[in-house]
C-alpha cells in the first residue's frame, strides 16, 4: 500500500470527508485529493499533522512495506497511553481523597479531646467499700381491697 492509498484508507476509518480533513488542515479539498490520487505529497508540516490526527506514525504513512497491523499497533499505543493518563488522574483523586480524611478525622479527635471516656477510671472490685446489707424488717402488707 503507497501514501496516497493510506491516506484515503485513514481518512475513511476515521469517518472524514475530503472536504472536513481541508477544513481540520487549513488546505484546499482539491489537495488532499491530489494526495489521495498520488498526484502531489503532503508538505512535512501536513504528514506530522496527519500522523498526529490519525494515531500513527510517520514511518506507517511513507513506508511503502509498513502493514496495517502497524497502523493499528501505532493507535493501540495512544490509546494505552491515554488510558494509563486517566488511571494516574483516578488514583491521584483517591489518594487525595483518602488524606483529605484522614485530616478531618484528626481535627475532629484533637478537638473533641480524643475518644469519650468515663469520668472515674476503672478500679479492681477489690479496692471498693464493702457494706453490709442487713435484711429488712417485715412491712405491713399493703392492699388496695378496702378503699
Amino acid at each position: 500500500m503507497n501514501l496516497a492509498e493510506r491516506l484515503v484508507s485513514l481518512r475513511r476509518q476515521n469517518g472524514l470527508t475530503q472536504l472536513q480533513l481541508a477544513e481540520k488542515m487549513d488546505v484546499s479539498r482539491q489537495a488532499v485529493s491530489r494526495w489521495e490520487k498520488g498526484e502531489a505529497v503532503p508538505s512535512t508540516e501536513n504528514l506530522k499533522y496527519l500522523s498526529e490526527l490519525y494515531h500513527v506514525t510517520l514511518d506507517y504513512l511513507l513506508s511503502d512495506s509498513a502493514s496495517e497491523t502497524e497502523a493499528e499497533g501505532s493507535a493501540r499505543t495512544e490509546e494505552i497511553k491515554r488510558g494509563r493518563a486517566g488511571r494516574r488522574k483516578t488514583a491521584a483523586a483517591i489518594f487525595l481523597g483518602v488524606i483529605v480524611l484522614l485530616s478531618i478525622v484528626f481535627l475532629f479527635v484533637k478537638h473533641t479531646g480524643g475518644p469519650v471516656k468515663n469520668e472515674e477510671s476503672p478500679r479492681p472490685i477489690s479496692d471498693l467499700e464493702q457494706q453490709e446489707v442487713l435484711p429488712q424488717e417485715e412491712e405491713e402488707e399493703f392492699s388496695i381491697e378496702g378503699w
